[in-house]
């Protein structure tokens, strides 16, 4: 997987999360994106279109990452290089 090459179909959900301040989905490369309210950037690999699908309709998007998705799917952590949140990221494997 190729940071360069990823396309995220971004949705912003920080109104309905405590934790989660937005997520994103690469169909092609089966890539979900989360940003944590602390502004943690983690990358997921692998997860079907099904599984982010059902977390954008769950009733806590949260709790649909911690029992579906942490611990189940290789992931890497995006790490900001600037301080602020901004880009460049850099993959932290």
């Amino acid at each position: 997987m190729d940071i360069d090459e990823l396309i995220f179909e971004k949705i912003g959900i920080a109104s309905e999360s405590g934790i989660i301040e937005e997520i994103g989905y690469d169909i092609s490369q089966k890539a979900l994106l989360i940003q944590y309210k602390g502004k943690n950037k983690y990358v997921y690999k692998d997860v079907p279109v099904d599984t982010f699908n059902q977390m954008t309709f769950s009733k806590s998007v949260g709790s649909y990452v911690s029992k579906n998705v942490k611990g189940k799917y290789e992931y890497i952590k995006l790490v900001d290089t600037k301080g602020n949140n901004d880009v460049p990221y850099v993959w932290n494997i």
